[in-house]
C-alpha cells in the first residue's frame, strides 16, 4: 500500500514537472504576436468592430495567466466618428491557474493605462454603445471577445477558453434572471489585489442636444477587490479642462447576511459646480446671486441593496450652509424616508434670476395684452407672468412615491421672508405628496400649517393651510413685496386648494379663504384723514393741507377674504382710528392685477376741534373713498361732495364767514387788550419820572 502510494506520487510530481516544462517551452516558442490578425478578425466577427492591436503582446501560462497587451484600439460604427470608441495604451493582467481551474478568481492588481472611451449619441439620439449593450444582454460582448482572443492562439485555445465559456464569469455576464444570485456566488470567489486606472479620458458628444462634454485626467484605484472586506476607492478627474473632481470611499460587500448589502462610506472634496457645469458643456447654472452654488463639498456612509439605498451620516456644505441628517431610496415602490437639518440658507439666493425682457415677451406670445401694458408702465410695478411658470412634475411617480421624514432649518429665507427654527414632517398619503404639518418662527410670531401636492389629476393640485400667530406685519411685508405698506401684530389666516398645469391656471382654479386681525398699527400708502382733509379744503375752494399723506394709523383692522377664480373678495373691514371709523369691500383681480375697492370712513360724531382741525366738520358724515386701477399702484378717489346733503354742504362752505367773524372778533379784543396794556406801560412810566 505504502508503496502504490510512494508510486502515485511519484507519478503525479512527474507529471507536473512535464507539464510545468511544457508550458515553458511553450511560452518561449510561441509568440502571441504572430497572431494578431486572427485575433483581431475574431473580435470583429463578434461585436462588429475593428480591433487594431498596435503594441505588443506578452503572456503567460503557469502559475499565472497573464497578459499584457500593448496600444490597441476598437473602432467606432461608421456613422459617428472616424476616431476609436476605445483606445488603451496598456493592459495588464495576472490571473492564477489552478484557483480559476477550481472557480474562484485570484488576480494581481490590473493595470489599465490611458484607456479613452468616447461616447457618442447621433442626431436621431442613438448612442454607439447601445449595440455592444444588446450584445452583452444576449450573452456576447466581453466574454465572447476575450474567448475570441484566445481561440485566435490554437495552443491556448481549449482549458482556458472552456473555463471562461462555462464558469462563473460567463454566468455573471449572461443576462439570465438569476445574474445578481450567481454574480454574488462568483463575487465571494474573487480576491484580485486592485484595479488601476491611468490617466483616463470619456469623451462624450450628443449630436442631438448639440452637447459636448470631455472628462480628462482620470485616475482611479481600487485597493484590494476581495469579497467580505473593505475596499478602498481614490478618484480623480477634470471636467473640461477646468474642474477639478475628487472622491475617496470605502466599501464592503457582506454575503454572509441573508440579503447582501453593501457598506461603505464616501468624502467629496470640494468644487464649484456651476463651473462642473460650464465645463461639462451644459445649460449655466444661473441664480439671483451670482456667488451662490460655487462651493460644494459632502461626506458620509451609505448602505445598499439591491432594492435600497441608505445615506446616514450625511453631511453636505453649499456655500455657506451645511446639511446634515440621512436619506433613503427605494425604487419598488418608490420610496424616500429623510431626516435633514441645516444650519442657515437663503434659498432666494438660488432662484432663477428675474428676467423682465423675457416675462415681456412671453406675455405678449401669450396674447396677455393687459400684462404687457402693466410692464410698459415703468413706473407702476407688476407681477410676474403666471403663465409662463410651468408646472412641469413627474406626477405618476409622487402618485406612488411612499415619503416620510422631516427637514429642518435653524434660519432659512424663502421668498423674501425670512423664518426661523423651521421645520416640516413630511408624508404622502394615496397622491397627497408634501409637509403634512409646517412650523417656524416668523417675525416674532409662529407659523403653523401644511402645504401638500396633490398627484391624483392629470394636472398638479395644492393643499394648502397657513395661520400666521401674532406676526409683526411691517418687516414681513417689507420683505414679502418689497415696500413698507403694513405695520402692527395680529393674526393672517389663509387655506385652499387650486389645480392647474401652470401658475396663472393655478391661481384661476384656486378657491380659499381666510382672515386678517390686526392691533395698534398703521396702513402705509393710504392716508384716509389726509385724503379727507384735501377733499374738504376743495369743497371750500381752500388751499390743501400741508404735508404729504403718511399712513392710516388705527387702533384695530379686521377683515374676512373669499379667493375664487383669481379674485380675492371682501366685504367686512373695519377699521377704527382714534378720529374716524372706516368699512370696506371690494375685490382684487389678481389674474388681471386690477383692484376695486371701496372704503366708507365716517369721523366720529363728537369729535371736537382740539382733535381735528378740519375734520371736526365731517363729524357724523360717511365719507366713500373709491381705490381702483392697477393692483400694486391704485388710484384713490374721494367723493365728499356726494356723501353730504345740500344742508352739509351750504353749513360747510358758510364755515369761511364764520370763520373770518370770529377773526375780527379775536382782532378787535386783541387790539383792545393791547390798548389798555400801553395806557398802563405809560402810567407806570410817568409816576417813575
Amino acid at each position: 500500500m505504502l508503496r502504490l502510494l510512494k508510486w502515485i506520487l511519484i507519478s503525479t510530481l512527474s507529471l507536473l514537472l512535464l507539464l510545468a516544462a511544457a508550458l515553458a517551452v511553450a511560452v518561449q516558442i510561441i509568440d502571441p504576436n504572430d497572431y494578431k490578425d486572427e485575433i483581431a478578425e475574431h473580435v470583429e466577427h463578434e461585436i462588429g468592430r475593428e480591433l487594431a492591436i498596435e503594441g505588443d503582446i506578452h503572456y503567460s501560462l503557469f502559475p499565472w495567466l497573464g497578459f499584457e497587451i500593448g496600444r490597441f484600439t476598437l473602432a467606432d460604427e461608421d456613422q459617428y466618428t472616424d476616431d476609436p470608441f476605445l483606445e488603451v495604451d496598456r493592459i495588464e493582467v495576472a490571473i492564477r491557474v489552478l484557483p480559476l481551474i477550481r472557480g474562484q478568481l485570484e488576480a494581481r492588481a490590473v493595470e489599465v493605462t490611458r484607456p479613452i472611451v468616447r461616447l457618442n449619441r447621433d442626431e436621431s439620439g442613438v448612442g454607439n454603445w447601445e449595440s455592444l449593450a444588446a450584445d452583452a444582454r444576449r450573452g456576447h460582448g466581453a466574454v465572447s471577445a476575450v474567448n475570441g482572443v484566445l481561440s485566435a492562439a490554437p495552443v491556448m485555445t481549449e482549458p482556458f477558453s472552456r473555463i471562461l465559456a462555462s464558469g462563473p464569469i460567463a454566468a455573471a455576464t449572461a443576462g439570465t434572471e438569476g445574474d445578481l444570485a450567481e454574480l454574488l456566488e462568483f463575487v465571494e470567489r474573487v480576491d484580485v489585489e486592485g484595479v488601476h486606472i491611468h490617466d483616463g479620458a470619456l469623451f462624450w458628444n450628443d449630436r442631438q442636444a448639440d452637447q459636448s462634454t470631455a472628462v480628462e485626467s482620470i485616475d482611479v484605484n481600487i485597493d484590494p477587490l476581495r469579497a467580505d472586506e473593505t475596499v478602498s476607492l481614490a478618484a480623480r478627474a477634470t471636467v473640461g479642462g477646468l474642474e477639478r473632481i475628487e472622491l475617496q470611499a470605502d466599501a464592503r460587500l457582506d454575503t454572509v447576511s441573508p440579503v447582501p448589502r453593501l457598506h461603505g462610506g464616501w468624502q467629496l472634496a470640494e468644487f464649484n459646480p456651476k463651473d462642473l457645469v460650464e465645463a461639462a458643456d451644459l445649460d449655466p447654472l444661473q441664480t439671483e446671486d451670482e456667488t451662490a452654488l460655487t462651493r460644494l463639498s459632502g461626506s458620509g456612509r451609505i448602505e445598499a441593496t439591491s432594492e435600497e439605498i441608505q445615506l446616514a451620516e450625511l453631511l453636505l456644505e453649499v456655500d455657506d450652509s451645511r446639511a446634515e441628517g440621512s436619506l433613503a431610496f427605494a425604487a419598488e415602490p418608490p420610496t424616500i424616508d429623510m431626516d435633514l437639518h441645516l444650519d442657515e440658507m437663503d434659498i432666494d439666493r438660488y432662484l432663477p434670476p428675474a428676467d423682465t425682457e423675457e416675462t415681456q415677451d412671453t406675455a405678449a406670445s401669450n396674447g396677455d395684452d393687459q400684462a404687457v401694458e402693466a410692464d410698459a408702465d415703468k413706473d407702476a410695478p407688476a407681477l410676474p407672468d403666471l403663465k409662463a411658470i410651468e408646472l412641469d412634475l413627474p406626477l405618476e411617480l409622487l402618485r406612488e412615491l411612499d415619503l416620510d421624514g422631516q427637514i429642518g432649518f435653524d434660519h432659512v429665507q424663502i421668498a423674501g421672508l425670512s423664518t426661523r427654527d423651521f421645520a416640516a414632517e413630511l408624508g404622502s398619503d394615496n397622491g397627497m405628496v408634501g409637509a403634512t404639518r409646517l412650523t417656524a418662527d416668523l417675525y416674532e410670531g409662529e407659523l403653523d400649517g401644511h402645504a401638500k401636492l396633490d398627484a391624483r389629476a392629470d394636472e398638479p393640485g395644492i393643499d394648502v393651510h397657513v395661520d400666521l400667530l401674532e406676526v409683526t406685519f411691517a418687516p414681513l411685508t417689507e420683505d414679502l413685496l418689497g415696500r413698507d405698506w403694513l405695520h402692527g401684530s395680529g393674526t393672517l389666516r389663509l387655506q385652499g386648494k387650486g389645480r392647474g398645469a401652470n401658475a396663472h391656471a393655478l391661481v384661476e382654479d384656486f378657491e380659499g379663504s381666510g382672515e386678517l386681525a390686526l392691533l395698534e398699527g398703521s396702513l402705509l400708502g393710504l392716508d384716509i384723514g389726509h385724503e379727507l382733509r384735501n377733499a374738504l379744503a376743495d369743497l371750500r375752494d381752500e388751499a390743501q393741507p400741508e404735508g404729504e399723506p403718511e399712513r392710516t394709523i388705527f387702533a384695530e383692522m379686521t377683515a374676512t377674504y373669499d379667493i375664487g377664480n383669481g379674485v380675492v373678495t371682501n366685504d367686512d373691514l373695519l377699521l377704527t382710528s382714534p378720529v374716524f371709523e372706516a368699512n370696506g369691500a371690494g375685490e382684487a383681480n389678481i389674474l388681471e392685477e386690477s383692484l376695486d375697492y371701496r372704503v366708507e370712513a365716517a369721523p366720529d360724531e363728537g369729535l371736537e376741534r382740539q382733535d381735528a382741525e378740519l375734520l371736526h366738520h365731517l363729524a357724523g358724515v360717511t365719507v366713500p373713498i373709491d381705490i381702483q386701477g392697477q393692483l400694486l399702484g391704485p388710484e384713490i378717489r374721494v367723493d365728499l361732495v356726494g356723501a353730504l346733503s345740500e344742508e352739509q354742504r351750504a353749513r360747510i362752505e358758510g364755515l369761511e364767514e364764520q370763520l373770518d367773524e370770529a377773526v375780527e372778533e379775536q382782532r378787535d379784543r386783541l387790539e383792545d387788550e393791547a390798548g389798555e396794556q400801553l395806557e398802563e406801560a405809560r402810567d407806570r412810566l410817568r409816576d417813575a419820572l
